[in-house]
């Protein structure tokens, strides 16, 4: 009795599963994953960046300003551009490694703190000081605003949560706008490093690429504002892992793009100096 032959299943393509793209090889399956997959995972990404810094101002300037507010007196406010101060001046009202909010209304320098950054209040104007220098912002003449103890406490306490929440929601409207701007930006020079690298890549791949191997140079920056929240780096240390992260990001997508599959090579042509037909063993012909 003869046996039939089972016929055999045609093998699928194995399509690769992007999800992480911590990873060149990682970044690289987006190439071939959908837009909706890509923005789902940079919302994510985003949302965990976006959490570090919300966690940064409520831990290192948000405490700094309630204690500030603390300490203002029970009558002031800020009308008609000028602040009604009647406390001895300067005088700081809270401080720590990262902010420091001192009144000075001459702004006489006697009141300068080893902060990174200085809020100084004064007559007139406000005056951001830090190691990129002073910038004085005048206050709006149109607008009154709290400047007293009684007040400003209780709407502080109402107003910090959502501010924090808003805080964050900014931050991965940010991130995401950069990003895509930034894969746009990106997208024609990824195609070109593909397509002489004789990678498997097409123009939307590229684009797709670009905007996932940029999420690690935001997580490496992520983490740097988080190392500077816990005290272990410094602000310059901070300044230049900013720097670097762009060359992070610039290295990554490089080793993305040479992380896809190669294409596969043309077939070899026949030899136009024979006769013999293409694949034939059999020596060419005498002249």
């Amino acid at each position: 009795m003869e046996s039939k032959e089972q016929p055999q299943a045609t093998p699928t393509a194995f399509k690769p599963w992007a999800m992480l793209p911590l990873t060149p090889k990682g970044a690289a399956n987006f190439a071939e994953a959908s837009l909706t997959r890509l923005w789902v995972v940079q919302g994510v990404f985003a949302l965990a960046i976006s959490l570090v810094m919300t966690w940064f101002l409520a831990t290192a300037w948000f405490p700094q300003v309630s204690t500030s507010i603390q300490h203002l007196p029970d009558t002031g406010h800020i009308d008609g551009g000028r602040l009604e101060w009647t406390n001895s001046s300067p005088q700081l009202l809270g401080e720590n490694r990262f902010i420091s909010l001192v009144v000075d209304v001459d702004h006489e320098g006697q009141a300068r703190t080893p902060s990174d950054l200085q809020v100084e209040f004064g007559a007139t104007n406000l005056l951001i000081l830090s190691i990129f220098g002073s910038q004085a912002v005048p206050y709006p003449p149109d607008y009154v605003f709290l400047f007293n103890g009684p007040e400003l406490v209780p709407w502080w306490g109402a107003w910090a949560p959502p501010l924090l929440v808003l805080a964050t929601l900014a931050g991965i409207v940010v991130l995401m706008a950069s990003w895509f701007l930034l894969a746009t930006l990106y997208w024609v020079g990824t195609w070109v490093l593909g397509y002489f690298c004789n990678r498997d890549l097409s123009w939307g791949g590229a684009w797709r690429v670009a905007g996932a191997a940029l999420m690690p140079a935001g997580v490496f920056q992520g983490a740097a504002i988080l190392l500077y929240g816990l005290g272990i780096l410094d602000l310059m240390r901070l300044l230049l892992a900013g720097a670097l992260h762009v060359v992070v990001g610039w290295i990554f997508l490089c080793a993305t793009i040479l992380s896809r599959p190669r294409l596969e090579g043309l077939p070899n042509k026949a030899n136009p100096f024979t006769t013999n037909a293409p694949g034939s063993d059999a020596p060419p012909a005498a002249p």
